[in-house]
């Protein structure tokens, strides 16, 4: 596999560390290849662990054609994608690497709260930005919305008035963010969406960096995080209350739009993950136990605070 990948980047004998994914079986691995000599990796070589299934790298072309659609404040947070092969049926891609920290773990170190605070405030300054910069009328969001009321229900999507729609990348969390001297760059654009819901990527941004800088690092403490962060109780929430205000401020969204915007992200959060849980099952993890947004767009339908009618963050 190393050798494919070093052809295809014109390496000659790198040196490799093994990056293995905790969870499901159709979660990718990676290796870092470095070039001789040298102590930064200059690509990654992700690879499937199911021979022929292919789904989440097309995902990956994919994405990455509409990242360059997106324009240059989107695509220059983006590896490069170099190239797709195969080695004895497993699938493999390569792509230039994102040298510096997982933000997951700068987050959890021993640094001070304001420097945490300061590397989450750079990425949700450039969600809000990159929002405000791929802005379309409200009229490019109408197949997104035709899709959501057959995923999720007609009730909560024809709540929504017209808004833009904007630019996803669907998965910016902790894991998916490097950060290196001030600078950052975003990972895995498989989801990227050229017209979506305006504040998905902030405020799923927002839950998932706000709960390890206020602390709640286990899964318990995670799932009573996200309540207490939505409803203006924990530490971080004023941070993510303001960064709302900036968005819909930047986009002139309706403010009672803010519900049920964020009612379709989570459901439709859910749904994805529910399916993905499945795929998983279907070829051969065993059962797994629903993951994160399953569990986040179930307590946000049944808590009395949340759902569409939120509006803790005004």
């Amino acid at each position: 596999m190393v050798a494919a990948g070093a052809e295809v980047a014109g390496l000659t004998d790198p040196e490799w560390a093994l990056l293995v994914s905790s969870g499901s079986i159709v979660r990718r691995d990676a290796f870092l290849l470095f070039p001789p000599g040298e102590r930064a990796p200059a690509q990654v070589l992700k690879f499937g662990r199911v021979p022929g299934v292919t789904v989440q790298f097309e995902r990956d072309e994919r994405g990455a054609e509409v990242t360059k659609l997106a324009g240059n404040l989107v695509a220059r947070r983006a590896p490069a994608q170099l190239g797709r092969f195969e080695v004895a049926g497993y699938p493999a891609s390569l792509e230039t690497a994102a040298v510096g920290t997982k933000l997951t773990n700068y987050l959890r170190g021993t640094i001070s709260r304001r420097r945490k605070l300061a590397a989450v405030e750079s990425v949700a300054q450039w969600l809000i930005e990159v929002a405000r910069e791929t802005a379309a009328p409200p009229e490019a969001l109408g197949p997104e919305r035709r899709r959501l009321e057959r995923d999720i229900g007609e009730e909560v999507v024809r709540s929504i008035p017209p808004v833009p729609a904007t630019f996803l990348h669907n998965d910016v969390a902790e894991e998916n963010v490097v950060v290196s001297k001030g600078r950052f760059m975003v990972l895995d654009w498989e989801w990227a969406q050229l017209h979506g819901l305006p504040l998905s990527d902030l405020v799923y941004f927002g839950v998932h960096v706000l709960r390890i800088v206020d602390g709640a690092l286990t899964e318990t403490e995670r799932d009573r995080h996200f309540v207490d962060v939505l409803t203006g109780n924990a530490q971080g929430s004023p941070v993510l209350f303001r960064w709302i205000r900036e968005l819909v401020a930047a986009l002139e969204l309706p403010p009672d739009a803010v519900g049920p915007l964020v009612t379709a992200s989570w459901l439709d959060r859910g749904r994805l993950s529910l399916v993905e849980r499945r795929r998983a099952e279907s070829v051969g993890s065993g059962r797994l136990d629903p993951a994160y947004a399953e569990r986040a767009a179930q307590t946000w339908m049944r808590h009395p605070a949340l759902g569409p009618g939120w509006n803790a963050w005004r």
